[in-house]
């Protein structure tokens, strides 16, 4: 064998133990690394609103809830409460937010969680799975077996209305109400992991 396919043997044999030991990635597939700059970080959040408008009688709010873990605001800055088994360390990529809230008629309030994210594919409780993320912040994921691409300050929205008939015991008076569920998914871009401000659940 002359040294020319020597070297080519032993090359393609190191790329095969390499892949076999999951050395080697690919950005936007396999993102076990930081593929941007490690003092930044993706923000994803989806969120399922319910507002409740009276169509007929007088309907109140039958349910409250309560318990939001995070805020994020317009100066980019995100408040968390995180568990003590998922601290936030360097090798953070992205944070996923998820929640709920119950507006008008449909009820009061608002529950939410974040989850620091390091490695892809993650499945959540939720339906979605993001599945991988790009050098530009461009997000690829599943939801209820739906693939949807998020490019930073993009959203995905899906609109549903149901009118529901509400009568004793049930609740206090008869009525009808529209519930109009709004359900989103938006990629908020990069932020600086500097102006993450976490609190472990529990702690003092």
């Amino acid at each position: 064998m002359t040294p020319i396919r020597v070297t080519l043997g032993l090359t393609l044999m190191i790329v095969v133990v390499l892949l076999a030991a999951g050395c080697v990635t690919f950005p936007g597939f396999d993102n076990q690394t930081q593929i941007f700059s490690k003092e930044k970080y993706v923000f994803i959040e989806h969120h399922i609103n319910m507002n409740g408008v009276t169509v007929y009688g007088e309907c109140a709010p039958p349910v409250w809830i309560d318990f939001p873990m995070y805020f994020f605001d317009n100066n980019g800055v995100l408040t968390v409460a995180v568990h003590p088994n998922e601290p936030i360390n360097e090798s953070l990529i992205l944070f996923y937010g998820s929640g709920k809230s119950l507006t008008g008629v449909a009820g009061q309030g608002a529950s939410t969680s974040a989850v620091p994210v390091y490695s892809l594919p993650k499945p959540f409780f939720d339906s979605v799975t993001l599945d991988s993320i790009t050098e530009d912040g461009t997000v690829s994921l599943h939801y209820n077996n739906e693939l949807i691409s998020l490019k930073p300050n993009e959203s995905w929205v899906n609109t549903s209305h149901v009118i529901e008939n509400r009568e004793p015991p049930y609740h206090a008076t008869k009525c009808t109400a529209e519930i109009i569920t709004t359900d989103s998914i938006r990629n908020a871009g990069f932020f600086d992991k500097r102006k993450i401000v976490s609190h472990v659940m529990g702690g003092s």
